[in-house]
């Protein structure tokens, strides 16, 4: 059964070039896309998903909090954060939020494949070492300020149809 795929970013352009790499990467996937985190939470509420990938900074539920609802009803379920820049404190507050990885949007390009492989090859999906930030408490990873306004865009598939 090939996977399939949420992606949630707000920047239609990028969200494009994520869809291509993965099809590219995982001939036969499917990929769901949205622009915002409410509808990836839905979508992956009822429907069998493989992976979500979240931006950081998303209108309504941001990233990490996309993260922490589809922990507390599927803590197997891998979700990848897209940071904005490399930063230990973007990565602590996305392994705090149960991400199996976080990759920076400028290093897409090499880090996004093999951080999906990872989280693949690891059957616990535990988060990725490479997104903790040792020192740091749970405390100073919850930094971010939760927007509560709500974008009701629809979950699409690569032929702009409602899903």
């Amino acid at each position: 059964m090939q996977p399939t795929i949420v992606i949630a970013e707000n920047h239609e352009g990028l969200r494009e070039w994520l869809r291509r790499r993965l099809e590219e990467a995982y001939p036969g996937c499917r990929v769901l896309e949205t622009d915002n985190g409410e509808e990836a939470v839905r979508v992956a509420y009822v429907r069998v998903i493989s992976l979500v990938i979240a931006a950081f900074h998303l209108p309504g539920l941001n990233g990490l909090q996309v993260a922490q609802c589809l922990k507390a009803v599927r803590p197997k379920l891998p979700v990848v954060i897209l940071i904005p820049w490399e930063d230990e404190m973007y990565a602590l507050a996305a392994a705090t939020a149960g991400a199996g990885a976080c990759v920076a949007k400028g290093k897409m390009d090499a880090d996004l494949l093999p951080a999906l492989e990872n989280i693949w090859l690891n059957e616990s999906v535990e988060p990725n070492p490479a997104c903790q930030c040792q020192g740091r408490s749970r405390e100073e990873a919850e930094f971010v300020n939760f927007p509560d306004k709500k974008n009701q865009s629809p979950l699409t598939d690569k032929g702009g149809g409602l899903v």
